[in-house]
């Protein structure tokens, strides 16, 4: 080493004890994984020479040397090196410094937790450059794997931008882009994005395999792939690093199972030196995401002061800005669906992906004195409607928004008259208090009444082609929306293009629903929305649970919901036309582009 690297060596192996050190001590606040983590390290420095393992300073410091020669390429560090931080510098000491008697390398698996925004796709890139063109093997293969093309090239085109702006690197390297490939010339190494989709999966043979985002791997496909085709290598890597994911759903979860593995490992119910495994994340979770002084635990990179600039202005370390984290604890106290994205994704916390959506104490924030007709001063007026299939509840729903800047909503449900007493006997739902209220009406029969539910909307001559005075609609200004989810719904959306209102067809899925129950939850817990104390909306709202996806989103589920959702699922898409309406020219919501 050049005296210029041989001191970054030094600092980096002395920032690395230094962590380990802090972590022992409780100076550097850490939840049980991490102490458990360090603490099998310690053990292994006094005791791992008795299984044939040694440490190798040298072979550490190559690695951290090396990352020394990246550069960040986007955001405010963009041109500038990376500089690891010191448990980023543990870590990698740690993985590449432990030896086995032969000289090849100690650990053949990383499992890695840790929260969103702490520098996964940095280190990871940078692994996968060291191993490229530093690891000391012939023809490296190095994967970017992911279960689909698109992630997969995601991490590689992080890895590819980090070593093209890597001036004493990008030299030794062939950048193929189109074939979404970087070549080394000098050992024949190649470096490309791996997914179920590439034609070449079968005949991988890894050197270092690199999988970000492991929670979202729904089989194992890949990672056995990966494991079976590194039995060629002397000594192959496979790094899998996540932040926590949803438990529902996760039988058979690879994500799950390494988890459990390296948890095991940690408490010594298992002796294998061939894995390392950490987790960041809260001990006591309930508690701690709320206490500023336990982030650090699940957010390693938690921002830190570093001195001061040169015009005596702080000078922070740290990927995870305070603030954003203060942000996003201040949502999540306040919304449940955004509690759990929080959780999961900023504290690394693994929860069911259902939960109830409202905030009670907020909607009943929201109640005020107004009824239908005065909606009619509306600057513009949105509908949904949610049919029943037979015999259950249907839901009309309006949002308007008001020339004040505010947003008014209005429901009307209908069941049939047979169901009334069942509802309320059985499952003592007040069906009868409510249709006294005018909040629900009672059809007749024992199924469904579309003809009724129209009349209702359109008034008793709609039969004749007109909207009369007694129709809901007859008062209030024109529609510039009305969806209508799209099951069963064939010949209401006809009967109503009839008469020429603007109607669309919604659909039931994350695409659709996310935002508009991400903007109606703004709405309300913004106090800038308006209902009229309507207890079956409240009830409904309150009814609710909500599945959400890997990217966060989410929409109601009727299935796990206990209680019917009908009126929330019709003003959601009433909500879900404004936004529409928004997004699109003027004309669009009077085309006949109608989705059956």
């Amino acid at each position: 080493m050049t005296p210029q690297q041989l001191n970054l060596a030094q600092q980096g192996l002395a920032a690395a004890r230094a962590y380990a050190h802090g972590v022992l001590t409780g100076d550097i606040i850490a939840c049980r994984w991490v102490k458990l983590a360090v603490e099998r390290d310690e053990r292994d420095r006094a005791q791992a020479h008795t299984r044939g393992l040694q440490f190798d300073e040298y072979a550490a410091a190559r690695v951290l040397v090396f990352m020394s020669y990246l550069s960040h390429y986007k955001g405010e560090w963009r041109g500038k090196p990376v500089e690891l931080e010191p448990w980023q510098c543990w870590i990698i000491s740690v993985v590449f410094g432990w030896k086995r008697a032969n000289g090849k390398r100690r650990y053949r698996q990383v499992y890695e937790e840790v929260a969103r925004k702490n520098g996964k796709t940095i280190k990871l890139a940078g692994i996968g450059g060291y191993g490229l063109l530093l690891d000391h093997e012939g023809a490296p293969e190095i994967y970017a794997a992911a279960t689909t093309r698109d992630q997969a090239k995601r991490l590689w085109k992080d890895a590819r931008k980090m070593l093209g702006y890597a001036k004493h690197l990008n030299k030794l390297l062939k950048f193929r882009d189109s074939e979404n490939s970087i070549e080394s010339p000098r050992n024949d190494g190649l470096f490309i994005p791996l997914s179920r989709e590439s034609e070449t999966i079968d005949g991988a043979n890894p050197h270092f395999a690199l999988v970000d985002e492991l929670h979202a791997h729904k089989t194992r496909e890949i990672h056995d792939v990966l494991v079976s085709g590194q039995g060629a290598r002397a000594q192959p890597l496979l790094w899998e690093i996540t932040t926590a994911g949803f438990t529902q759903n996760q039988e058979g979860s690879i994500c799950l199972e390494q988890r459990d593995y390296t948890i095991r490992v940690l408490e010594q119910q298992i002796e294998d030196d061939e894995h390392f495994g950490i987790i960041y994340t809260l001990d006591d979770w309930e508690y701690e995401w709320q206490d500023p002084q336990n982030w650090i635990k699940a957010n390693p990179n938690l921002e830190y002061p570093a001195g001061t600039t040169a015009d005596q202005q702080p000078l922070m370390r740290g990927s995870v800005k305070r603030d954003y984290l203060q942000g996003q604890v201040t949502k999540a106290q306040n919304s449940p669906v955004a509690r759990v994205g929080v959780l999961t994704k900023n504290f690394n916390i693994w929860l069911s992906s259902s939960i109830a959506w409202l905030n009670p104490d907020a909607w009943r924030a929201c109640q005020r004195c107004f009824n239908l007709d005065e909606l009619r001063h509306a600057s513009k007026l949105y509908a949904g409607l949610d049919l029943a299939s037979v015999s259950d509840l249907c839901s009309f729903a309006l949002y308007a928004e008001m020339p004040d800047g505010t947003q008014r909503v209005w429901q009307r449900s209908y069941v049939p008259q047979a169901q009334v007493q069942a509802a309320i006997q059985t499952r003592r739902v007040p069906y009868d208090h409510w249709i006294k209220q005018g909040w629900l009406i009672a059809t007749p029969g024992n199924v469904t009444d579309y003809e009724f539910i129209l009349a209702d909307l359109l008034g008793t001559a709609w039969q004749q082609g007109q909207i009369n005075e007694q129709g809901i609609l007859y008062a209030l200004p024109t529609l510039n929306a009305l969806g209508i989810d799209r099951w069963n719904a064939g010949w209401m959306i006809n009967k109503l293009i009839e008469f020429g209102l603007p109607v669309m067809g919604y659909g039931m899925g994350y695409q659709s629903m996310s935002p508009a129950m991400k903007a109606l939850e703004h709405d309300y817990l913004g106090g800038t929305l308006q209902h009229n104390g309507d207890e079956l909306l409240a009830w409904a709202m309150h009814n609710v649970i909500v599945t959400l996806d890997p990217a966060l989103n989410v929409k109601p589920d009727k299935k796990l919901s206990k209680e019917k959702i009908d009126p929330a699922v019709a003003l959601i898409i009433a909500k879900g036309m404004s936004l529409a309406k928004a997004e699109s020219s003027p004309e669009s919501a009077y085309t006949d582009d109608v989705w059956i």
